[in-house]
């Protein structure tokens, strides 16, 4: 786990442990980015208003988007889109600056090869260059 201002500052400590984790597990934990928590909390509150509730056969209801190229595009429940846009907006500004950080830091950007050929020059290349999946759950 890395503190949110622990990466913005790139705290050599912060990235190494984060590169570690990425290395060993495949992903890693960030906490106290600012806004987050009112954000998700609004977000979860509203999705419960803007959604259908799930129906007593389903097991859940899904509400689903994806961001491409850096575009958040619209959720496949339009009524959801705007009460979920600035938690998406938090998430995306957070992850931007967190790979900027870690492309930034001890080890300089890691580099990656294409399905294609060639490579990409850091995560947020990778991550430019992909299609984010968002999706949030609603439960009987």
């Amino acid at each position: 786990e890395a503190k949110f201002g622990e990466l913005l500052a790139a705290d050599p400590a912060a990235l190494l442990r984060v590169r570690a984790a990425l290395v060993e597990y495949g992903g890693f934990a960030v906490s106290h980015v600012p806004g987050y928590d009112e954000a998700s909390s609004g977000a979860l509150r509203a999705l419960g208003a803007c959604a259908d509730a799930p129906a007593p056969s389903e097991l859940r209801r899904t509400v689903a988007g994806r961001t491409v190229a850096g575009v958040a595009e619209p959720l496949d429940v339009p009524a959801c889109s705007e009460p979920l846009h600035r938690l998406r907006a938090i998430v995306a500004s957070a992850s931007d600056v967190i790979l900027r950080a870690i492309d930034a830091g001890p080890g300089g950007a890691p580099t990656m090869g294409r399905a294609g050929g060639g490579e990409y020059a850091g995560l947020r290349a990778l991550a430019a260059a992909g299609e984010e999946l968002e999706h949030f759950h609603l439960y009987p």
